[in-house]
């Protein structure tokens, strides 16, 4: 069992970034740029807590004031181009971001906050697949494999998760998430 108690400030910022660039390019051929679309592509992760109680039964208590955000960015840009010929582009991102005040985790929990609980999350996924040729095919694609580009932001003033939890918040519990 876990005892927790907060009466002051607790300010957590997490971020992440991935970017990937893919270029191919002949003169007479066939060539192809891609960033793994069948595993989601390039992929920023985040996950930011302020309390975490783990995996037991826990008894928090929050009088403070908490700041919490999580904020994920991830970019693909993929390019092919030949003079003549056949070209294909795939670019996938895949951007989360999980923020959360605070987690009891499974197991019985008891929960109190009577602080103030500011919980934000971020997301932004972007992917641009560009085909060109004088002579031939082309395609540009996002979507193969059911991966197409997404980005998801997920926020918790206070989560008790799995178990017979008691939460009793008196506070003032403020959420935000931005996707893009």
């Amino acid at each position: 069992t876990d005892i927790i108690r907060n009466y002051n400030s607790i300010t957590v910022m997490g971020s992440s970034e991935a970017d990937s660039v893919g270029v191919s390019a002949t003169l007479v051929g066939a060539v192809a740029s891609a960033d793994a679309p069948w595993d989601a592509g390039t992929t920023a992760e985040t996950t930011a807590v302020g309390i975490d109680g783990g995996d037991d039964c826990d008894d928090i208590g929050n009088t403070g004031a908490m700041a919490v955000t999580a904020h994920a960015d991830a970019h693909s840009d993929q390019i092919a181009v030949p003079v003549a010929g056949v070209a294909a582009a795939m670019a996938t991102a895949t951007s989360h971001a999980w923020s959360t005040g605070i987690q009891g985790g499974s197991g019985n929990d008891i929960i109190q906050n009577s602080g103030t609980i500011a919980v934000d999350a971020n997301s932004d996924a972007e992917s641009l697949s560009v085909t060109a040729t004088v002579i031939g095919a082309v395609a540009s694609d996002d979507f193969i494999w059911d991966s197409a580009t997404t980005a998801e932001a997920t926020v918790k003033g206070i989560d008790g998760a799995e178990g017979d939890d008691s939460i009793v918040n008196t506070g003032t519990i403020t959420v935000g998430h931005y996707n893009d």
